[in-house]
């Protein structure tokens, strides 16, 4: 019930837990179209109505990784799960940016879902988010987002600075700074597109890193919003829960489109 209330609380005012400041290519070969049923059960997860692309694509290192695309606009957003999830976690926020225009592109990171794993663990996560940012420059997209929650937040920093020509702006939600051979920090340092983060006030040691994040960063166009509550990574956009945090996910997005 404890945690009910506090993910009910709204976001902060300035001041009284929100910090806004400064607001001011690898190799892909032919994705191939994935029948549901080949998908694995993990990831059967989209509807029909959805009128979701499943696809096989490969990362910058050639691993072949699950991904579904919802809508077909010419705006792209890479969308990327958590440890404990794979492109399911991201679907239904995927749903919400399709209705509005966007091209949504939920991955499943190597070892997740379906996705192909490595024989000796590398989490070469980064390399799996700047293949399917080539994936979705290949279907047309002209502008490409980069969105991730907990280790997916920390995937998309550190492959944003790889990714050319450069994504139109990247969203943390509660990205760790340092995952095995992932460095947020060294990744922001080279960072000047437009960067939000975001992140829970009782949600240590994130919230720590995610405020370390924010000062590294060498874009001038960065905003950092601490949210009352627990949410960690996907729960942040939560819809019961957490609109005033979609609200602002969205609101970023239309901003930094062009």
């Amino acid at each position: 019930m404890r945690a009910r209330r506090l993910r009910a609380v709204a976001l902060c005012a300035v001041g009284a837990g929100v910090v806004t400041a400064g607001i001011s290519s690898p190799h892909s070969a032919a994705s191939v179209p994935v029948h549901p049923a080949m998908v694995g059960p993990k990831e059967d997860c989209t509807r029909k109505a959805d009128q979701a692309t499943l696809l096989r694509f490969k990362a910058s290192d050639g691993r072949v990784l699950a991904g579904a695309i919802l809508g077909r606009g010419p705006i792209g957003i890479v969308l990327v799960h958590q440890s404990d999830q794979d492109y399911c976690g991201f679907v239904p926020f995927a749903r919400t940016l399709a209705v509005r225009g966007y091209r949504a592109f939920a991955i499943s990171l190597r070892g997740h879902g379906s996705s192909q794993a490595d024989k000796v663990p590398n989490y070469h996560y980064a390399g799996d988010v700047v293949g399917a940012a080539a994936e979705l420059r290949r279907r047309g997209a002209r502008r490409i987002f980069l969105m991730g929650g907990s280790v997916g937040g920390t995937a998309v920093v550190a492959a944003a600075p790889e990714v050319q020509p450069a994504v139109a702006g990247v969203i943390d939600l509660s990205g760790p700074a340092m995952w095995f051979d992932m460095n947020a920090v060294a990744a922001v340092k080279r960072l000047t597109v437009p960067i939000l983060f975001v992140v829970s006030s009782f949600d240590e040691p994130f919230l720590t890193d995610t405020r370390n994040l924010y000062a590294a960063a060498a874009s001038t166009n960065k905003r950092l919003v601490v949210r009352k509550g627990p949410d960690h990574g996907t729960a942040l956009l939560d819809p019961k829960y957490e609109a005033p945090v979609r609200a602002l996910v969205l609101s970023f997005l239309k901003t930094h489109s062009g």
